[in-house]
Protein backbone atom coordinates (compact mmCIF):
# COMPACT_ATOMS: atom_id res chain seq x y z
CA UNK A 1 0.00 0.00 0.00
CA UNK A 2 2.92 2.48 0.90
CA UNK A 3 4.19 2.54 -2.77
CA UNK A 4 0.81 3.70 -4.17
CA UNK A 5 0.59 6.43 -1.41
CA UNK A 6 3.87 7.68 -2.20
CA UNK A 7 3.50 7.55 -5.48
CA UNK A 8 5.68 5.12 -6.46
CA UNK A 9 3.40 2.30 -8.20
CA UNK A 10 -0.07 3.17 -9.62
CA UNK A 11 -2.68 2.35 -7.46
CA UNK A 12 -3.94 0.08 -9.37
CA UNK A 13 -0.44 -2.20 -9.31
CA UNK A 14 0.30 -1.49 -5.81
CA UNK A 15 -3.12 -1.91 -3.98
CA UNK A 16 -3.52 -5.62 -5.22
CA UNK A 17 0.35 -6.44 -4.15
CA UNK A 18 -0.78 -5.24 -0.84
CA UNK A 19 -3.82 -7.25 -0.67
CA UNK A 20 -2.04 -10.08 -1.73
CA UNK A 21 0.73 -9.59 1.17
CA UNK A 22 -2.11 -8.87 3.92
CA UNK A 23 -4.11 -12.37 2.58
CA UNK A 24 -0.72 -14.41 2.76
CA UNK A 25 0.06 -12.88 6.42
CA UNK A 26 -3.49 -13.92 7.28
CA UNK A 27 -3.15 -17.55 6.11
CA UNK A 28 0.16 -17.88 8.32
CA UNK A 29 -1.77 -16.39 11.31
CA UNK A 30 -5.57 -15.34 10.90
CA UNK A 31 -5.52 -13.38 13.97
CA UNK A 32 -3.06 -10.52 12.95
CA UNK A 33 -4.82 -7.76 13.61
CA UNK A 34 -2.24 -5.68 11.49
CA UNK A 35 -3.24 -7.70 8.41
CA UNK A 36 -6.82 -7.12 8.68
CA UNK A 37 -6.25 -3.23 9.80
CA UNK A 38 -4.31 -3.30 6.45
CA UNK A 39 -6.99 -5.37 4.36
CA UNK A 40 -9.61 -2.69 5.62
CA UNK A 41 -7.33 0.45 4.53
CA UNK A 42 -7.14 -1.07 1.03
CA UNK A 43 -11.32 -1.46 1.53
CA UNK A 44 -11.49 2.12 2.85
CA UNK A 45 -8.89 3.90 0.53
CA UNK A 46 -8.73 1.94 -2.67
CA UNK A 47 -12.28 0.02 -3.38
CA UNK A 48 -14.34 2.92 -1.02
CA UNK A 49 -15.72 0.00 0.58
CA UNK A 50 -16.78 1.55 3.85
CA UNK A 51 -19.00 -1.17 5.53
CA UNK A 52 -16.27 -4.00 4.50
CA UNK A 53 -13.79 -1.48 6.47
CA UNK A 54 -15.84 -1.35 9.22
CA UNK A 55 -15.79 -5.31 9.78
CA UNK A 56 -12.32 -5.91 9.08
CA UNK A 57 -11.42 -3.07 11.66
CA UNK A 58 -14.11 -4.72 13.99
CA UNK A 59 -12.17 -7.72 13.71
CA UNK A 60 -8.99 -6.15 14.12
CA UNK A 61 -9.94 -4.32 17.48
CA UNK A 62 -10.91 -7.99 18.51
CA UNK A 63 -7.68 -9.74 18.22
CA UNK A 64 -5.58 -7.37 20.46
CA UNK A 65 -4.61 -4.06 20.00
CA UNK A 66 -3.64 -2.33 17.02
CA UNK A 67 0.09 -0.60 16.76
CA UNK A 68 1.28 2.16 15.79
CA UNK A 69 0.13 2.42 11.53
CA UNK A 70 -2.75 -0.38 12.08
CA UNK A 71 -3.81 2.27 14.66
CA UNK A 72 -3.35 5.55 12.61
CA UNK A 73 -5.60 3.66 9.81
CA UNK A 74 -8.61 2.78 12.22
CA UNK A 75 -8.18 6.83 13.46
CA UNK A 76 -7.81 7.87 9.62
CA UNK A 77 -11.22 5.41 9.24
CA UNK A 78 -13.30 6.84 12.27
CA UNK A 79 -12.24 10.46 11.05
CA UNK A 80 -13.35 10.00 7.30
CA UNK A 81 -16.51 8.64 8.69
CA UNK A 82 -17.33 11.89 11.08
CA UNK A 83 -16.11 10.20 14.72
CA UNK A 84 -13.73 12.96 15.25
CA UNK A 85 -13.05 12.94 18.81
CA UNK A 86 -12.83 8.66 18.36
CA UNK A 87 -10.42 9.53 15.78
CA UNK A 88 -8.16 11.77 17.44
CA UNK A 89 -8.05 9.37 20.36
CA UNK A 90 -7.11 6.37 18.01
CA UNK A 91 -4.39 8.92 16.73
CA UNK A 92 -3.32 10.16 19.49
CA UNK A 93 -2.92 5.94 21.23
CA UNK A 94 -0.92 5.40 17.94
CA UNK A 95 1.75 8.66 19.22
CA UNK A 96 1.62 7.23 22.54
CA UNK A 97 3.07 4.07 21.24
CA UNK A 98 5.87 4.86 18.99
CA UNK A 99 6.69 8.55 20.21
CA UNK A 100 9.54 8.85 17.66
CA UNK A 101 7.48 7.69 14.32
CA UNK A 102 7.40 11.41 12.55
CA UNK A 103 4.84 10.27 10.11
CA UNK A 104 2.01 9.33 13.28
CA UNK A 105 3.15 12.11 15.26
CA UNK A 106 2.16 13.94 11.36
CA UNK A 107 -0.87 12.44 11.02
CA UNK A 108 -2.08 13.53 14.63
CA UNK A 109 -0.95 16.98 14.04
CA UNK A 110 -3.09 17.13 10.35
CA UNK A 111 -5.86 15.74 11.93
CA UNK A 112 -5.98 16.99 15.18
CA UNK A 113 -6.12 20.93 12.58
Amino acid sequence: MTPAIYGMLPAHQAMPLARAAYQKALEIDPTLPEALAGLAAISMLYDYNWKEAERLFGLAMTRGPLLGGARARYGQYLLFTGRTEAALKEHESAVQGDPLNLSLRTQFALHSW
